[in-house]
């Protein structure tokens, strides 16, 4: 995570997911065995990257009220998800589920990496977070 800012490697992280998410629409064991080992691969990539990106992209006095924000934003949708999920795998084929999130889950990490951000950030936060400066 030294080398690379945050968003690029939570956008790592989601490129495993993907990746993951492509081999589970094999139906076949092994496929599904190295999909589940890249989906958890990339996981906890992209949880570290976007927390460590709350953490210091806000200040320390706001980092409990940011972070209780970001876990609410995070987890309310999840819980939707796994809802809507459940009906949906009643009514569609799980294997068009999984082609739906793997492209998605490429959409997203198209957008996150091609943003300039990403690749510049790091040096502003790292330059905010060691100034003798009080915000």
């Amino acid at each position: 995570m030294r080398r690379v800012a945050e968003g690029v490697l939570a956008g790592v992280g989601i490129v495993f997911l993907a990746l993951g998410t492509a081999f589970i629409i094999i139906a076949s064991l092994p496929f599904v065995i190295v999909g589940m080992i890249l989906f958890g691969l990339g996981l906890p990539w992209l949880v570290v990257g976007a927390a460590t990106l709350v953490q210091r992209a806000t200040p320390p006095q706001l980092q409990g009220r940011v972070y209780s924000a970001f876990d609410v934003l995070t987890g309310i949708p999840q819980t939707i998800s796994i809802a809507l999920g459940a009906v949906l795998i009643t009514l569609v084929n799980y294997r068009w589920l999984l082609l739906i999130m793997a492209f998605v889950l490429v959409c997203a990490t198209a957008y996150l990496l091609t943003r300039r951000e990403q690749w510049q950030r790091r040096t502003a936060l790292s330059k905010s977070m060691f100034s003798d400066e009080v915000p």
